[in-house]
């Protein structure tokens, strides 16, 4: 038992010998290279100096000028202002037209503001609504609106036959409407309706006074009623239906 003892003990031994003698190898060798690597000397390489930074040009104002143009809470950063054009302005609807006629004073134009609405008579010059009447003639009629021309055909603008009665027209002279008898509220106190057809009256308005005939009335010329006759003439405006007193 000693004997195999003595025997692992020797080995451990020669073991414990051939590692120390191997590290003391490596730190031989380890010593030959760190000798070979820093005893060396080395020739340097010549360096070319790089040259100067060149010196920086002074500030000028102007070169910031585009910076300062721009908008600088904008996005794009631009300086094109964008302006909308305002809404345009819708025309309203233009008078109703009903007739002219011409007495030696100039034309007396009678019209309408709306379907439905009294109509009365207009000077050349005189506003209705939003709309100043300009001129007339046989087929056409201006007016001005928001500083602007408007012509149209008299045809485009006349009135219905539904819109005569549709309110009661007040003569071109009068100063108030003529009151309207009960039943009967589309026409003046000396017309009546007979049989479907207008009878042959002027229209109501102040005694004495030349009075427009009512829509309708297909009496003839020289019809006499009510102390007035009836006269038809022709004007270059078209044929004017009119009653004069009766001298």
């Amino acid at each position: 038992m000693k004997h195999r003892l003595l025997l692992v003990n020797l080995a451990l031994l020669a073991l414990i010998g051939l590692a120390g003698w191997r590290l003391r190898q490596n730190w031989f060798e380890a010593r030959e290279r760190e000798q070979l690597l820093f005893g060396r000397k080395l020739n340097p390489t010549a360096v070319t100096p790089l040259p100067p930074y060149p010196p920086t040009p002074p500030l000028s104002p102007g070169a910031y000028l585009e910076v300062a143009q721009k908008m600088l809470f904008s996005r794009d950063r631009s300086d094109v202002v964008v302006i909308e054009p305002p809404p345009v302005k819708p025309m309203p609807a233009l008078p109703i037209f009903y007739g002219a006629m011409d007495l030696g004073r100039g034309p007396t134009i009678i019209l309408g503001e709306a379907p439905g609405q009294p109509h009365r008579g207009y000077r050349l010059g005189e506003q209705i609504g939003e709309f100043k009447l300009l001129a007339i003639n046989k087929t056409e009629i201006e007016f001005e609106w928001d500083g602007k021309p408007v012509r149209r055909k008299l045809d485009e603008i006349a009135a219905k036959p539904g819109d005569a009665a549709a309110a009661a027209a007040p003569p071109p002279q009068a100063t108030a409407p003529a009151p309207q008898q009960p039943g009967n509220s589309n026409l003046s106190p000396s017309a009546s309706v007979l049989g479907g057809t207008v009878k042959a009256a002027p229209m109501a308005g102040e005694e004495g006074q030349v009075r427009p005939c009512v829509p309708g009335d297909t009496s003839p010329s020289g019809t006499v009623a009510d102390g007035y006759k009836k006269i038809i003439s022709e004007t270059p405006f078209g044929k004017v239906c009119r009653w004069e007193p009766q001298r």
